[in-house]
C-alpha cells in the first residue's frame, strides 16, 4: 500500500508522553492519510522501549527502531529517514510540546508548493534560557544565510520525500538536519503553530548539547573564514560566562 505520510519521532526517556503522541496522531490522521509512525528509541533508560514495543505490536502502521545507545536526536532522526516511505515526512518531538493536532497546519502549508515547512511557535512555553538560545540561534543563522526571507527554526518539520533522499546522500560526520535542508533547498516556509508546556519530565537538551548542535550547524551556512570568526567569538563568550560563574562562586564563599 502506498504511504502518503511518515511521522518520524526520536524517542528518549519519554515514557510519560510517547503513548499519547502516537495515539493522538493515529486518531487524527489515520483516516485522512495512508500513514506510518516511526519511533526511534535513542537508548532510553526509562520504560520508553517497552511502551514503544507495545504500540508497535498493537498498530501495524507503527514501527520501532531501537538504537543500542544514546546517539543523539540528529542521528535518531536520520535512522527514521532511512526507512520512511511517505511522500511527506514529518519530524516532531516525543513530549507533546508539538501538539499532534497542529501537524495539519504544516501539511496544508506544504501543499502550497513548498518543499519544507517548519512550525513557527506563536508562544514559547520554555525556560528563559531556552527562549534566549532559540532567539540567538534564529538571529545568527538568518544573518549568516543573508536570506531575504526570515526563517524561524524548530524541530516541528514537514518535508517532501526528495528532500529526505538528498539529506541521506549528503551526510557528514556531524549531521545536522536543518543545516542539510538549507544546503539542499531555499523553498522553505514557516507556519504558526502552538507550543505546549512540557507536562512531564524535563528537557533532554543541556547547555553543552545546545552548543554542540549549533556548532554542527555552522558549516552548512557559513564560509570557512566566517566560521573561524564565529567560533572564536563563541569561545570567548563561553570563557566570559565561565569566568563570571567562577567569580560569583568565589565571592559567595
Amino acid at each position: 500500500m502506498h504511504t502518503e505520510l511518515s511521522v518520524v519521532i526520536p524517542v528518549y526517556n519519554s515514557q510519560d508522553s510517547i503513548k499519547f503522541v502516537v495515539e493522538s496522531l493515529l486518531e487524527q490522521y489515520a483516516t485522512s492519510y495512508e500513514m506510518e509512525i516511526i519511533l526511534v528509541n535513542d537508548g532510553s533508560i526509562d520504560q520508553s522501549h517497552e511502551i514503544c514495543s507495545i504500540l508497535a505490536s498493537h498498530h501495524l502502521n507503527v514501527t520501532l527502531l531501537d538504537l543500542k545507545k544514546n546517539y543523539g536526536q540528529q542521528a535518531a532522526i536520520l535512522q527514521g529517514l532511512r526507512v520512511a516511505q511517505g511522500d511527506y515526512i514529518a519530524l516532531m518531538d516525543d513530549d507533546m510540546q508539538n501538539p499532534p493536532e497542529e501537524l495539519i497546519k504544516l501539511m496544508n502549508k506544504i501543499d502550497e508548493g513548498f518543499e519544507v515547512v517548519i512550525g513557527q511557535r506563536v508562544k514559547y512555553n520554555q525556560t528563559i534560557f531556552r527562549r534566549l538560545i532559540s532567539y540567538l540561534n534564529n538571529l545568527l543563522v538568518n544573518w549568516l544565510l543573508h536570506s531575504k526571507k526570515r526563517i524561524y527554526f524548530s524541530n516541528f518539520i514537514v518535508m517532501k520525500k526528495p528532500i529526505a533522499t538528498e539529506i541521506l546522500k549528503n551526510l557528514t560526520p556531524n549531521p545536522n538536519i536543518l543545516g542539510l535542508m538549507l544546503q539542499i533547498t531555499n523553498n522553505i516556509a514557516n507556519t504558526p503553530t502552538e507550543h505546549r508546556i512540557r507536562k512531564d519530565g524535563k528537557s533532554n537538551y543541556t547547555l553543552l548539547k545546545l552548543l554542540k548542535y549549533w556548532f554542527n550547524m555552522l558549516p552548512f551556512v557559513t564560509t570557512r573564514r566566517i566560521r573561524v570568526l564565529v567560533y572564536s567569538a563563541l569561545l570567548f563568550i563561553l570563557f566570559l560566562v565561565i569566568t563570571c560563574i567562577c567569580l560569583l562562586i568565589l565571592f559567595e564563599n
